[in-house]
């Protein structure tokens, strides 16, 4: 299982980049927080985020509150089920 985040395409990758930095910003002020460990891995236009405990996830979907409101759209992540790779749309946050 994975989290994962879909950043904007174009203009030339900057916005993604952009939209990365601001996520990741985001994250470590949550990390900051919780002091729950996690990896990143940046493929193309997405982020996944993996847990070593599954239990992490719950308590990441359960404290997950970006302050930068302004992008909570980018800051949307959904839940991939690594064992069939399929996404699991009803838990879409």
């Amino acid at each position: 299982m994975y989290l994962e985040w879909q950043l904007p395409r174009g203009s030339g990758g900057m916005a993604a980049q952009y939209v990365s930095s601001i996520l990741k910003k985001e994250l470590q002020a949550w990390y900051v927080r919780y002091k729950l460990p996690y990896r990143l891995k940046a493929i193309k236009y997405t982020i996944r985020l993996t847990f070593d405990d599954d239990v992490h996830y719950t308590a990441f979907a359960a404290t997950w509150q970006p302050k930068n409101q302004q992008y909570k759209d980018w800051l949307r992540y959904r839940v991939i089920d690594n064992l069939n790779n399929r996404q699991d749309t009803r838990n879409q946050v």
